[in-house]
C-alpha cells in the first residue's frame, strides 16, 4: 500500500479547489484533542501565575504585558476556576491562528488534492503550535495577533480600505499587549515592505495603535516603567557569554523542531526562496532569529521567545512542499515521525508517572496537604511565585511569595497583600534546609518544609536610596544618609522585638554575593506615607576585596532573608 498516495494522492494539481471548509473541520478536530489534554493536563507553574494576574485584572504587570490575564478571565468567565477556566481562550486562539495561516498562503498553492492536510501535518510537527496549542502563556495571544498582524499588512498591500486599515491598528496593538517582542515585528515589517511608508493609511494605523497601547504606557509611567527595566536590566548582566548563544542555537532549533529546521535551512538556500512571492516571508523569518541570536550577545534567550518565526517558516515549507514532490515526501516522513514523538510526550504528561517535571510533581495534592497543615493561617512561600500562584489555584485562598536578596522581584511585589498579611500568623514553606523548618512528607518523595510565624512583616515595598549623587567609592568605614520611603499606611518600627530590623549594603559581583551590615543613628520609625531619613555607618569585612560592585539596600527582619529596597548602584570598593 502506498502510504504517500493514502495521504498525499497522486502527485499532481488538480484543477479544481477543494471547498475552504475542510480546513474548517481540520482544525476543529484539532481544538477538540486540544479540549481534552487541556482538562487531563495539570495547570504549569506559569500558567498559575498568569491566573492570579486575571484575579487582579490591570492595564500591566511586572514582568509581562496584560492581554494573558484578559484571556484567562474571558476563559473563567466560561469554565469558572477550572483548567478548562484558565486555557479555552488559548484554544480557541489557535484555531483562528491557524485559521490565518491558511489565509496567508497563495490560493494557486492550495490546490493539491491533499493540501489541507499537509498543511495540518505541517503544524502538528512543529512543538510550538502544540505547546500554546493548549497551554496558556503570552505566547498564544502573541501567535493569534502576529498572524492576524501578516494577513492585515498583506492586504493592506493590495488594498488601502478602512476595514484593511482598521485591522492593522488593532493587530499592532494586541501585538504589544500579548508580548513586547510585537514591536520587533512591527519594526521589521515596515522595514521590509518599506514601500508601505507611502500609503496614508499605514500612518493611520499606526495612530491607531498607539492610542490603543497609550493606557498600557500610562500604567508603565506610573509604575516608572517596572516591566521595561525588569526585562532589558534586572534580569541580565549584559555581559557577554558564549553559553548563552549555543544555548540560543539549541533552543531555537528545538523547538521549531530539529529534523524539520535542518532539512529547511537546507532548501532555503538551495531553492533560492528569495523570490518575489516567498521574499517577505523568507525576510522575516530569518531577521526575527538574526535579531534574538545579536541579543543573545548580552542576554540569555528563553526558547519560547522565537514563537513568532514558526509562523513564516509553515508558509515557506508548506509552499516547497507544494513546488516539489521529492521535499514534499521528506517533509511527510518528517511529519509523520515528528507528531508520534510530540503525541507521545504530550500523552506523558497527563499520566500519573514518577518523573521530575512541573507537570508530575507538586500537584493538588501536594498543596492541599500545606493548606491542612497551615489550619487557617496564611501561607507564605520563600522566592517562588510558582508556588504561591499553584497554591491559590488549587485551595482558592490568598498566598504570598516572599521575595529576597537571593531571588528576584515579580508580580507578588506589586500586590496589595499587606492587608492579608501583615502581622499575621502564617505558615512559612522554606525551599532551603534550615534548622527553622519541621518536614512534611507527601507521598513518595516530596517534602514540605515550613515554619510558624506568629506575625509576619510585609515591608517589600519600601524604597530605599542614598543621599548623595556622587557615592562611587565605598572605603573600609563611612557614614551616608537614606532616604526609605513608606508607601504603607502603617508605621514599621525598626526596633521591634518580634523579629528586629537590619539594614545591610549587598555587594554583588558575578556569582559573589555579599553583605555589610548598616548601622542606624536618629529615628527608628518609618512613618507611613512619607519619606524617612537615616543616617547608617558601615564597617566593611575584610572578606570584602577591592574591586566594583552592584550596590544595592537591604533590609531583614529578624531569622528571615533580606530584601531588595533599592535600585543597583555602581561602586568601587576601597579599603
Amino acid at each position: 500500500m502506498n502510504l504517500n498516495k493514502i495521504l498525499f494522492g497522486e502527485n499532481r494539481l488538480l484543477k479544481k479547489q477543494i471547498p475552504i471548509k475542510k480546513i474548517n473541520l481540520y482544525i476543529i478536530g484539532i481544538c477538540i484533542i486540544n479540549i481534552v489534554q487541556a482538562v487531563l493536563t495539570p495547570i504549569t507553574n506559569d500558567e498559575a501565575y498568569y491566573w492570579v494576574f486575571s484575579k487582579n485584572l490591570d492595564l500591566g504587570y511586572f514582568d509581562h504585558p496584560p492581554m494573558v490575564a484578559y484571556i484567562i478571565k474571558l476563559s473563567s468567565y466560561l469554565f469558572s476556576n477550572t483548567l478548562l477556566g484558565v486555557r479555552f481562550i488559548t484554544i480557541v486562539l489557535l484555531g483562528f491562528t491557524l485559521k490565518i495561516i491558511w489565509k496567508l498562503i497563495p490560493e494557486e498553492n492550495k490546490e493539491h488534492k491533499y493540501s489541507e492536510l499537509m498543511f495540518i501535518l505541517l503544524v502538528l510537527a512543529i512543538p510550538i503550535f502544540n505547546i500554546y496549542g493548549f497551554i496558556t502563556t503570552p505566547d498564544a495571544p502573541f501567535l493569534f495577533a502576529a498572524a492576524l498582524f501578516l494577513l492585515a499588512l498583506e492586504r493592506m498591500s493590495k488594498k488601502e480600505s478602512f476595514t484593511n486599515i482598521l485591522i492593522l491598528g488593532i493587530a499592532s496593538a494586541l501585538l504589544i499587549y500579548s508580548k513586547y517582542h510585537g514591536g520587533i515585528v512591527i519594526i521589521l515589517a515596515v522595514f521590509l515592505k518599506f514601500k508601505l511608508l507611502k500609503k496614508w493609511g499605514i500612518y493611520i494605523s499606526g495612530i491607531l495603535a498607539l492610542l490603543l497601547i497609550l493606557p498600557h504606557l500610562n500604567w508603565q509611567y506610573q509604575n516608572d516603567f517596572i516591566t521595561f527595566d525588569y526585562h532589558l536590566f534586572q534580569r541580565t548582566s549584559g555581559e557577554f557569554s558564549f553559553k548563552n548563544v549555543i544555548h540560543y542555537v539549541l533552543s531555537t532549533v528545538a523547538i521549531l523542531n530539529p529534523a524539520l529546521i535542518i532539512v529547511f535551512f537546507y532548501y532555503l538556500k538551495k531553492q533560492k526562496l528569495f523570490t518575489d512571492r516567498n521574499n517577505f516571508m523568507t525576510q522575516i523569518f530569518i531577521g526575527f532569529l538574526a535579531f534574538f541570536l545579536i541579543y543573545s550577545f548580552r542576554s540569555k534567550i528563553e526558547a519560547h521567545w522565537v514563537a513568532f518565526s514558526a509562523i513564516p517558516m509553515v508558509i515557506l515549507i508548506y509552499n516547497l512542499m507544494i513546488s516539489h514532490n521529492y521535499i514534499r515526501k521528506q517533509m511527510k516522513l518528517i511529519g509523520i515521525l515528528s507528531i508520534v514523538l510530540i503525541f507521545s510526550a504530550r500523552l506523558l504528561i497527563v499520566l500519573d508517572l514518577p518523573l521530575k517535571t512541573e507537570f508530575h510533581i507538586e500537584k493538588k495534592d501536594y498543596f492541599e496537604a500545606i493548606f491542612k497543615k497551615a489550619n487557617g493561617k496564611n501561607v507564605v512561600f520563600v522566592n517562588s511565585y510558582q508556588k504561591a500562584a499553584k497554591y491559590s489555584f488549587y485551595t482558592g485562598e490568598a498566598s504570598f511569595s516572599d521575595n529576597n536578596a537571593y531571588y528576584r522581584k515579580n508580580q507578588y511585589d506589586l500586590l496589595n497583600a499587606e492587608a492579608i498579611f501583615n502581622d499575621t500568623p502564617v505558615l512559612f514553606i522554606g525551599n532551603w534546609p534550615h534548622k527553622m523548618f519541621d518536614s512534611l512528607k507527601i507521598g513518595s518523595n516530596e517534602i514540605i518544609l515550613h515554619h510558624k510565624i506568629d506575625k509576619y512583616p510585609i515591608f517589600n515595598k519600601l524604597e530605599a536610596s542614598i543621599n548623595n549623587d556622587n557615592f562611587k567609592i565605598l572605603n573600609k568605614k563611612g557614614r551616608v544618609d537614606l532616604t526609605i520611603k513608606n508607601p504603607y499606611d502603617y508605621m514599621i518600627d525598626l526596633e521591634q522585638k518580634n523579629l528586629p530590623y537590619k539594614f545591610s549594603f549587598c555587594l554583588k559581583k558575578g556569582n559573589e554575593i555579599y553583605f555589610a551590615p548598616l548601622k542606624m543613628d536618629g529615628t527608628k520609625q518609618l512613618k507611613p506615607g512619607r519619606n524617612n531619613m537615616i543616617a547608617v555607618g558601615w564597617e566593611l569585612k575584610d572578606k570584602i576585596l577591592n574591586g566594583p560592585y552592584k550596590l544595592q539596600i537591604v533590609l531583614q527582619a529578624g531569622y528571615l532573608n533580606p530584601k531588595v529596597l533599592s535600585k543597583k548602584y555602581d561602586i568601587e570598593v576601597k579599603k
